[in-house]
This record gives C-alpha cells, structure tokens and sequence, in this order.
C-alpha cells in the first residue's frame, strides 16, 4: 500500500540555502529573540542579528584555519554555542559531525575517528576524555573549548576563536567557501550497538526543514528537552525554529522542566514521549497527593460533553495545571516513538493537545507529522509533502514495514557501501525498519520496530511497543519490557511483561506481595486490547533494565 506526497499544509516557502535562511531571519527578525538560555542570576536572550553575526564570525574563524569545508564534530550538553557552531558549519562548506555524549568514552573516540573530524568543538567536562586520547585522534587538527578562557596549543578558547572571526568578517577576509546542493551537510550517527554515520545533503536538509515548517506552521516559543545531536531536534526543531523566527528556550535536563516551564513560559513544549509519559505521571501523583482525582476526573468529564456543543472550559477548569506548566503552553510536540494513548487522551483533556511526529535520521529526521488543527495522538500524522510511504508486506491487521523515497532521504551511509546498498533499493526506496499502517483519515500508525517483532503461532504479529505503552500508564511502572514466552519445545506461546517500579518503590515492597496487585493494575490498563495482546505473566524487577549508551533497553538482555 503506498501514498503519495501530500500538499494539504499548503506550498512549500522559498528557503533555498542555509545562507538564505540566516539572512532572512535577519533582515527580517533583527531585533527578535532567537534564543533565552540561563545564566547565573537570570536569563540570556539573543536576538537574529546577534546570532547572524555570531554565525559568520565562526565561519570566518573556521577559514582562516583551513578547516572551513572539513567535518567538523561538536560534543556538548544542549547550549547556544552548539546552535551557534551547527549554523557557521552549515553555512559554509563543512560537514557538521554531532556527537552523542552519552557514549562511553572510547566509543566517543571511536566515532570522532570514523567521522574523520579535523575540528572538534566541545564542553569542558569533556576535555579530559580528547587529551587522555589525542594520539588516538590524529586526524583532528583543534579542539575548540566553549568554556576555555585561554588557547593551549591546539585546545584554542572559544571566546577567543570567535573574537579572531569578528575581526576577519569586519575586514571581509578570508570569506568561507560554500557547498553545493548535492554535497554533504551533516554526517550524523544512529542510535544503537552499532552507530552508523547518514550522510545528509544540503538539498536532504533543506528540504525537510522547508516540507517540517510547512507541515507544523513553524515553531513561535518553544522549550525542547531533547538533547541537540538528535536529527529531530537538530534539523526539524532549531531549522524550522530559525526559518519562523520564532525562540527556542534551552532545557538542561528534564528533571528542570516545570522550573524550566515557568520560567521561559513557552508556547511549545519539544519532548519525547518517554518524557511526556514522565510529566503526567508526576501530575496524576500529584492529583493523588492532594486528593483531587476525583474532581480532575469530573472536570474532564464536564469539558468533554460541553465542548460537544462548542463550549470549551479547558482554560479555566485546569488554571492552576496550566500554570504550573508556565501558563502559555499551547501544545506539546512529541517525536521518536509511539505515545501511550491515556497520555495523549489526559493532556488533550486539560487543553493541551498532542503533536505527534514520526521520524528516522536517514529521511533528515521527519516523515510525518500532525498539525495543531488536526492533531490526532493516537497517530503520527500525514507523510510530509517531500515524502512518499509505503507499507510494504503487510500482515493480517494491516501492519507492514514502512518505506519512504524523496529529495529527503539520505545518500547513503559514511564508509559503507554495502549497507546503503541493502537499506535504499535501486527505485530510492528506504527501509525504515519500522512497522505500522495507514488509518481510514490517511494518517500513519507506528505499531512497532522490525527487529522486536513477535510472531505468535495463530498469525498474529505483536509489537511489543504498543503494549509497553498501556503498561506505563500505571502511575507507580517506570519501564516495560514486553516478550514471548516459550514452551519445551521453543515455541512462542504467551506474552510476558518484566516490569521496573523504579528505586523508590523497589526498595519499599516484598515481591511476593506486590507481584498481583502489579498483574491487576496491568490487565486494567490492557483491557481495551484484543486477546492475543494480553499478558499472561508479570516479572517484577529488583533492578532497572541493562541499557546501551543511548539509553535504551537492551532488549536482548531481558527475559533469558
């Protein structure tokens, strides 16, 4: 089953260049706020003008040391000079390399020497991992500190590299090269066991951010929480941010996010859905606290019969919520995997709706996504105008693996010919890896990943995923595995939940107590699904689940 591109959202603006695009945020948007960070009694705000200026002053700086069209990495927390570098590479002829910083330090190493980076920018906590290793990255010519005060040898200051570009772009010295079209953007690494470098294109990123913006109507205020090196965050939060002139609000951690919500006041939050499952768990506690879930329950109830007849009491039924929550947030954009439907239903309830975006770094991090008036949590929205999707093999319930062909898709993958050659067919197909169906609105469905895929011997197909998602909407289950049971003779015959309470409850409990009221409280949270989706044995776990350097669980770890 295929669609093709899809121009609801309306045609596609001009943006031709990443030039073009900081000039016209400029030219038009001086004096905006581009970005609010905090600083040691207050807020930091820069406006377009200040950081076009700081963007050229980079890539001056970058030309004058030869390194301006090189692949340049940055390893660094979420920061303004992380945007302020990505844009100078960008609008130059280099390849911006960003770097996860939550790998170990030696696949850190081993990543930067794959990159074949000669530049890496970097944060000071950092620094010790590059000199404990420097013979082992060669290739690199500086290491460019954000919190250096001085230069020593080559880890130059960052203050200082940006004064030196000040000055050559005043004197209009030394003018950085630009690149083409068709050559490489940005080389950036997949999650996983086994990272694998995308090359994207300028024409792969322009593109997407033109198709994002359009689809989204752009971004005015927003507060992200996910880390800058993902593609989502990267090309399809600060680019489509940027070509709204809108303001992006820097996050350090999403346990600061209610400080961080009342103090930036967005109208956009940017989360995963882990962290969207996070927030309303501590609501719906907090509800229990304070003995008000009764009341909340029966606000919601009111407001979804009066808004039946156009009356919407959101705002004022759930004041104080929305004020602890800043106070202007209009809805929240969610990116990277499914949404557990009682998460997307409670914030749509409250008058804060759901955006739910589905995206692989390979297709420049978005394939589609909803839009403010036709939000629908319970999918991921309609194929972005640059894309066309397929469900290729589809099962008995309509879930196939996801395909997608456009200007988007990547070139292929860094040193490895082979593997792009498996991964996009001759006709420009990708593989996603990804399951999920279209819906009789046209919108696409995420059920699963390839890989986790559980064939029952009745010719059903389970994707464990989808499950997860229900189970983690018992306030007190921080993380869920779901797996197939096996019998004697190895087959696959019922579905098991290993589940983590988290540390505080683990060590407040005897299992042999609390293992059936867990059952229970799951079998609640499942009823509206079929029988073959229901869990026949709950393991409840002393520990967290092992997990890989990105955070995820590994699941080849649990359940053997």
């Amino acid at each position: 089953m295929k669609f093709g591109r899809n121009n609801r959202f309306g045609n596609e603006e001009n943006i031709t260049s990443f030039l073009h695009l900081i000039y016209n945020a400029r030219n038009i948007s001086a004096t905006k706020t581009a970005f609010q960070y905090r600083v040691a009694g207050g807020k930091r705000e820069i406006n377009y003008a200040e950081f076009c200026h700081d963007v050229f002053s980079i890539g001056y700086a970058l030309s004058e040391i030869g390194t301006n069209n090189s692949h340049i990495a940055c390893v660094s927390d979420n920061r303004y000079e992380w945007i302020s570098s990505y844009l100078a590479v960008l609008c130059t002829a280099g390849v911006f390399v960003p770097v996860n910083t939550e790998l170990y330090g030696t696949d850190m190493i081993e990543l930067l020497s794959h990159s074949d980076s000669e530049v890496v920018f970097y944060s000071e906590r950092y620094e010790y991992i590059f000199r404990e290793n420097r013979n082992a990255l060669s290739r690199v010519k500086y290491f460019i500190g954000f919190d250096r005060e001085h230069d020593d040898g080559d880890f130059l200051s960052f203050a200082s590299f940006v004064r030196k570009g000040e000055t050559l772009l005043a004197a209009k010295e030394n003018a950085p090269s630009r690149r083409g079209q068709d050559d490489p953007a940005m080389l950036i690494y997949t999650s996983g066991n086994n990272p694998k470098g995308v090359i994207l294109t300028e024409k792969n990123l322009i593109t997407c951010m033109n198709a994002a913006s359009n689809a989204t109507g752009g971004f005015n205020k927003n507060l992200s929480v996910m880390p800058y090196y993902r593609s989502f965050q990267a090309i399809c939060c600060i680019l489509t941010t940027i070509k709204a002139h809108g303001t992006l609000c820097t996050n350090d951690n999403i346990r600061n996010i209610f400080r961080d919500l009342r103090f930036y006041q967005p109208n956009i939050l940017i989360l995963t859905p882990s962290d969207a499952e996070l927030i309303y768990k501590r609501i719906i506690l907090d509800y229990k606290k304070h003995h008000t879930t009764k009341l909340v329950k029966g606000s919601i109830k009111i407001s979804n019969i009066t808004r039946k007849f156009g009356i919407d009491p959101r705002k004022p039924f759930f004041e104080l919520l929305h004020s602890r929550l800043g106070g202007n947030l209009k809805s929240i954009v969610c990116s990277s995997a499914a949404l557990a439907p009682e998460v997307g239903k409670f914030f749509d309830s409250i008058g804060i709706p759901i955006i739910n975006c589905y995206g692989v770094t390979e297709c420049s991090g978005l394939i589609s996504a909803n839009s403010e008036n036709t939000a629908d949590h319970r999918t991921v929205g309609t194929p972005l105008s640059c894309h066309e999707v397929r469900i290729r093999e589809a099962d008995i319930e309509g879930n196939g693996e996801i395909d997608v062909r456009g200007p988007a898709v990547c070139s292929g993958y860094y040193k490895n010919e082979e593997l792009t050659k498996r991964s996009i067919d001759a006709n420009g197909w990708f593989s996603t890896g990804d399951y999920g169906h279209i819906d009789e609105s046209g919108r696409l469905v995420i059920t699963g990943r390839k890989d986790h895929r559980i064939s029952l011997p009745n010719g059903y197909s389970i994707h464990p995923e989808e499950i997860e998602g229900y189970i983690r909407t018992v306030p007190y289950i921080e993380e869920a595995v779901v797996y197939a049971l096996k019998d004697n003779k190895g087959k696959k015959v019922a579905l098991c939940a290993e589940i983590y309470l988290g540390e505080a409850i683990t060590h407040s409990f005897e299992f042999s107590d609390y293992t059936d009221r867990v059952a229970s409280d799951i079998a609640k949270a499942l009823r509206k699904l079929p029988a073959h989706k229901q869990i026949s044995e709950v393991v409840v776990r002393a520990q967290d689940f092992p997990r890989n350097s990105t955070g995820k669980i590994k699941r080849d770890n649990v359940g053997f």
